[in-house]
């Protein structure tokens, strides 16, 4: 499997003065249907230690920073990208390659 940070995320990293991108599993389980969502976050570099070593992230180093993954069994694709969305004032990271 081959992660790729996109030129323009590393740009948004760089700006936000983050060094890592954290894919999560969010799961709402309160009532009868059970919902999980994948969702990608910025971290900062003194985060990561706490991530790999209390919450079981897998680092991936990349060129640009640094790639924390779950310790869920995922479905990935051979190329993992993450991008980052713009929608007018707001940006959010993205991943595709990836499934529940």
């Amino acid at each position: 499997m081959q992660v790729v940070l996109t030129p323009a995320l590393q740009a948004y990293m760089r700006q936000k003065n983050r060094q890592a991108v954290v894919l999560e599993v969010a799961v709402a389980n309160t009532s009868d249907i059970e919902v999980s969502e994948l969702f990608c976050r910025l971290a900062k570099a003194e985060d990561i230690p706490y991530l790999v070593e209390k919450k079981r992230f897998r680092a991936v180093e990349v060129q640009g920073g640094t790639a924390l993954l779950p310790n869920y069994r995922l479905h990935y694709d051979d190329v993992l990208t993450f991008d980052v969305k713009k929608t007018l004032w707001f940006h959010s990271p993205t991943v595709t390659g990836v499934r529940i």
